[in-house]
């Protein structure tokens, strides 16, 4: 067994630990198993540790055998089994991930949102289906679409990663243990969908390197259909033109090169067409220059210690997997003349893992300052997939890369199992939400959120209370708590909170509109009337202006 790897599993074990024991704020991406319990985590990683005895890891390492010699019919078994275990890792609360918003727009019939506009119509188109069918409300259907998409990830890396029978069950075990995205795959939202996509392009690209018969336009295009999916897959963007360069410089593919780039860009331009003309929206292009700039801006107010700090922690985020890729990156690169033994798919899968890494990286602050976990899903994913090749590639025999992916996948589920409790336990992820180093006022907003969606609104008003205390100025969070006040029938508090929110943000319609509602509910109706003819001054068109004027009038 590698002894790269055998290093790093025992100091990634150690990290995790010693964050959850004393650096939970300086390593928050590593010290989830505070908020579950740290004496567990403790016997657990002794536990681990007995893995580097050659014997007790012999034994283990043959359950990744078995798999090689199923029948059909186990091999259905497993990927039902495989089903039924991502379904019940789903989360149980919403403090995570983008599963609530993608529920709560495709409940509200949005069909596009900016940064997913592919996913959400897939999410509501699902919705609408299994709805008719079955009666399920859009957080239900969006976590089975989530389950079938992570079974299609599996498929796609499965098969990117098969090169005989014997040894692609290990890999994909590697990849799929490897880190966070391993549940995100399974709690809803537009993540899944992304890594499905991800892994699609991978897949395609990784047949054609290898000799397949496969026209360059067609990875080039699922390249394009997974940015479209969410813009978390930006960073395909960088071996998609590896792709197409390599094409090009090649006398007898310089035409295939010319035609894909030229339709690639024609559809682009025909999705950018479709989204601001019939949707109304910015198309994904703005909107990808707009997240761009938004990126740069947060890195650039921040010094090099804390950006450093903020790309460890996401780093670690992502999983064992996706770091391990960047240490076999970098001591394959100090070899000399090893890119020149190196084949041409792997060569792809390295600028792959790469341009993932500079994402997480230029992606931290989001991650960690709005709990955007769900950006590293797609990212963390390549990294693992290059990881489990460039490994199995260095191994000296299928036993040695079995042994080592049996090391990764073990931590692996030690990295996951406190995010499973936390999705399981709303306790732990409260525990855990209040652990992490969030903007002021943050952690309280999204427990209250979380109370306001289980219809506990007396708890939602309490955590949003003492978010608005921590963060006076942010206008969004008066507003709900003025509308957790309406929900307990107290009118008085809540125009006063709808009134702070309408002070810091006079140019919303929405909380303007929410005061006069309030003014009318507290029977000040002259107040909701001045308040009303201002907003229809401003929106003549709005029949539900008008209508609650006449009402206030009289």
């Amino acid at each position: 067994m590698s002894l790269t790897v055998r290093i790093f599993f025992v100091i990634f074990i150690v990290l995790l630990v010693a964050a959850s024991a004393s650096q939970e704020t300086a390593l928050w991406g590593a010290s989830s198993w505070r908020s579950v319990s740290l004496t567990v985590a403790i016997v657990f990683a002794a536990a681990l540790l007995l893995l580097l005895v050659g014997r007790i890891r012999n034994a283990l390492v043959k359950i990744l055998d078995i798999p090689g010699r199923f029948s059909k019919k186990a091999a259905v078994a497993a990927v039902a089994l495989g089903f039924v275990m991502i379904w019940l890792l789903r989360s149980r609360h919403f403090l995570w991930s983008d599963g609530y918003s993608m529920g709560l727009a495709v409940e509200r019939g949005v069909t596009i949102l900016p940064s997913a506009p592919l996913a959400t119509a897939l999410s509501r188109g699902f919705f609408e289906l299994l709805n008719r069918l079955l009666f399920w409300n859009s957080f239900e259907t969006s976590a089975l679409l989530s389950v079938i998409a992570g079974l299609l990830f599996a498929a796609s890396i499965r098969a990117t990663l098969k090169e005989d029978d014997t040894d692609s069950f290990p890999a994909v075990a590697f990849a799929l243990a490897g880190g966070y995205f391993a549940v995100f795959l399974g709690i809803g939202g537009a993540s899944p969908l992304a890594a499905a996509g991800a892994g699609l392009f991978i897949w395609l690209s990784t047949i054609r390197l290898r000799g397949g018969a496969i026209p360059l336009v067609i990875p080039a295009l699922a390249a394009a259909v997974a940015i479209i999916l969410h813009v978390s897959n930006i960073f395909l963007a960088v071996p998609l033109l590896y792709l197409l360069i390599s094409a090009a410089v090649r006398r007898d593919s310089r035409i295939e090169a010319a035609a894909a780039t030229g339709t690639l860009a024609a559809c682009w331009i025909a999705a950018d067409l479709a989204a601001s003309r019939l949707a109304g929206l910015p198309g994904m292009s703005s909107h990808l220059a707009a997240t761009a700039s938004s990126a740069f801006a947060s890195l650039s107010g921040k010094g090099t210690a804390e950006t450093l700090s903020l790309a460890f922690n996401s780093l670690v985020l992502a999983g064992p997997a996706a770091l391990l890729a960047i240490v076999i990156a970098v001591s394959r690169i100090r070899k000399r003349g090893s890119r020149d033994d190196m084949p041409e798919y792997m060569g792809f899968l390295l600028v792959t893992a790469t341009s993932a890494a500079i994402f997480i990286f230029l992606a931290a602050p989001k991650i960690r300052g709005g709990l955007r976990w769900e950006l590293i899903v797609p990212a963390s994913a390549a990294m693992a997939v290059y990881a489990a090749a460039a490994l199995r590639n260095r191994s000296a025999s299928p036993k040695e890369f079995r042994a080592s992916a049996l090391l990764v996948a073990a931590l692996g589920i030690f990295h996951l199992i406190p995010v499973v409790i936390t999705g399981l336990s709303l306790e732990s992820g409260e525990r855990r939400i209040l652990d992490l180093p969030l903007p002021a006022g943050r952690g309280a907003m999204i427990i209250g959120a979380q109370a306001w969606h289980s219809k506990d609104y007396q708890k939602a008003s309490e955590w949003w209370s003492k978010a608005s205390a921590e963060d006076p100025g942010n206008a969004e969070i008066w507003y709900r708590l003025g509308n957790a006040e309406m929900k307990l029938e107290d009118p008085l508090d809540a125009i006063t909170d709808f009134h702070r929110a309408s002070e810091i943000a006079p140019e919303n319609f929405v909380y303007r509109k929410a005061l006069a509602e309030a003014y009318m509910e507290h029977r000040w109706f002259t107040e909701a009337r001045v308040e009303l003819e201002s907003l229809v001054s401003v929106f003549p068109d709005s029949a539900r202006l008008w209508t609650r004027l006449g009402y206030a009038c009289n």
